[in-house]
């Protein structure tokens, strides 16, 4: 996939769902492992609104403090296994993106365990 298309199907997600959702959180996690040179076998993503901002948000956004993850595992055949969760955090701003970037990395463990042994010794 092209960069440009890439870009247009991030935005078409974005536009459906919203930019504090499950599927743009996988499209992220994904989208880091796809990229050219990368050797990770895992990527995290996290998007969420922390606060209700400056200016109070819209009817349509979700809570203060939703914030939508995906972990996503390189298997054999360079093939991905994503996970997406949603939660809630309470706090002010610094308090939601601490818990959340702390709550993104305690699961990374959890999902990987959820592979099939063989998937994980794809190297």
């Amino acid at each position: 996939m092209s960069a440009s298309s890439a870009t247009r199907h991030r935005q078409s997600t974005m536009k459906q769902y919203g930019l504090t959702s499950e599927a743009v959180a996988r499209e992220m996690a994904e989208g880091a492992l796809r990229q050219e040179g990368c050797c990770a076998d895992i990527a995290v993503s996290n998007t969420g609104l922390a606060d209700s901002g400056a200016h109070g948000g819209s009817a349509d956004d979700p809570p203060p403090g939703t914030q939508c993850f995906a972990w996503s595992i390189r298997r054999r055949g360079n093939e991905f296994t994503t996970f997406a969760e949603t939660r809630r955090f309470s706090g002010d701003r610094n308090d939601v993106r601490s818990a959340a970037a702390l709550y993104a990395l305690s699961r990374v463990e959890h999902y990987f365990d959820q592979l099939p042994r063989v998937e994980r010794d794809h190297r």
